[in-house]
């Protein structure tokens, strides 16, 4: 996912400043695993309490985003993390819709890239609550 990718960039440019980017990363693979779960539980829906958590969780990070960054426009990661946030906010129905419908099992749109980053052996991970990007 595109987004992952982008998260992790404004994050490591300012780790302390941007935690939210952590934070969002790590609801979306939260999201993502719910959706699997509910797909190998044979559901076409997540549980109504699983979803608004997450749509809870979306909505205050989305804020926290947007909040550190409204005015920051003098830095090119402040510019990035504010044009991030500003997505994450108007595109909610769209980047939450494998969560919404997870019988779609459409978590990422760009299936060659996914295969392009396992073949590299770098991948999106968890580690110490933080989202980080790893190799091998």
């Amino acid at each position: 996912m595109h987004l992952l990718r982008d998260l992790a960039a404004v994050y490591d440019t300012e780790p302390r400043l941007q935690q939210w980017a952590a934070d969002m990363g790590l609801l979306l693979l939260d999201a993502r695993d719910a959706a699997a779960a509910a797909r190998a539980a044979g559901k076409d829906r997540l549980d109504p309490d699983i979803l608004t958590a997450l749509i809870t969780r979306y909505h205050a990070i989305t804020a926290r985003g947007r909040a550190t960054n409204r005015y920051r426009h003098n830095t090119a990661n402040g510019r990035a993390a504010r044009s991030l946030s500003r997505r994450f906010e108007l595109y909610e129905d769209m980047i939450l819709c494998f969560a919404t419908r997870p019988g779609l099992d459409i978590f990422t749109n760009n299936e060659a890239e996914v295969r392009h980053e396992v073949a590299r052996g770098e991948w999106v991970t968890r580690k110490e609550g933080r989202l980080m990007m790893a190799a091998g």
